[in-house]
């Protein structure tokens, strides 16, 4: 894990120089269909929050205890026939989707044009009934 510049070694168990990392992924079930139907790829949108903790690594990065983060994606899963009744997993992608600065600029630009023009009607109104 790199975080402002500082390289730290991560393991999902507390290990004395290393930072704990945990995570939980939150997606719907997939639906698996007949093994007749041969190979196979679904999409799936899913969330993830993740937490890395420092306790075991008190100096890995000065003045920071934990950093917790989350996100939205896709994942895409690949399947094909294993036997007669089972399923192997044969590729699997995890997207994590990153807003674009961009679009935040653009929805607080519609909004401030949506308030104004709210204001403006309330202040013909206003006018108008005097």
């Amino acid at each position: 894990m790199t975080y402002h510049g500082i390289s730290v070694p991560v393991n999902d168990t507390p290990i004395p120089g290393f930072a704990n990392l945990s995570w939980k992924v939150v997606a719907a079930p997939i639906v698996m269909p007949s093994v007749v139907s041969g190979p196979f790829t679904i999409s799936e949108p899913f969330t993830v929050t993740d937490h890395v903790g420092f306790g075991s690594c008190q100096n890995c990065i000065p003045g920071v205890s934990s950093i917790d983060g989350s996100g939205v994606g896709i994942a895409t899963f690949s399947f094909a026939p294993f036997g007669t009744h089972d399923w192997m997993l044969t590729n699997a992608a995890w997207t994590i989707m990153t807003p674009e600065p961009s679009a935040i600029v653009l929805v607080a630009t519609a909004l401030g044009g949506l308030g104004v023009r709210a204001w403006r009607r309330l202040r013909f109104r206003r006018s108008s009934a005097s």
